[in-house]
């Protein structure tokens, strides 16, 4: 396996935990019914948990930014 094959698997590992995580927050997995504020509640949330910024933004907004303006 290449560099770039073990670096899309780790891509998309990353990006369906993100979406887990915030599924499991919303208790649901419709991208229809999500709002800016339910995300502002999700990373409020990792902020109460101890999440560092960085993992915040980085490991868990950033692949979900990306998925929803695709």
């Amino acid at each position: 396996m290449g560099e770039r094959e073990t670096a899309q698997k780790k891509t998309i590992y990353e990006y369906k935990r993100a979406l887990g995580n915030l599924t499991d927050f919303l208790g649901h997995d419709d991208a229809t019914r999500l709002s800016p504020k339910d995300l502002v509640a999700w990373k409020g949330k990792m902020i109460e948990a101890g999440l560092h910024p960085k993992t915040i933004l980085g490991a868990k907004l950033a692949p979900v930014r990306a998925i929803l303006q695709w």
